[in-house]
């Protein structure tokens, strides 16, 4: 199953607030709601690491005895 959905309604960009044609663009779950999203930058969200998601990682590699080993 694809993390993105298509998009059938007019909208604005989640991302970057400029217009999203009916059928053009992905459908993104923001603050809890489906925003439609440029297919481009809703590539850019998705590759954008959370840094909060990183530290906890970091946590668990300095926790194992882990940290500095890759």
């Amino acid at each position: 199953m694809s993390q993105y959905t298509a998009n059938r309604y007019p909208g604005k960009c989640c991302c970057c607030g400029q217009p999203v044609a009916p059928f053009e663009g992905v459908l993104l779950r923001e603050r809890g709601k489906m925003q439609p999203a440029h297919k481009l930058c809703a590539k850019g969200e998705a590759e954008t690491p959370d840094p909060i998601d990183m530290a906890y990682e970091d946590n668990c590699r300095d926790a194992c005895g882990l940290f500095g080993e890759y």
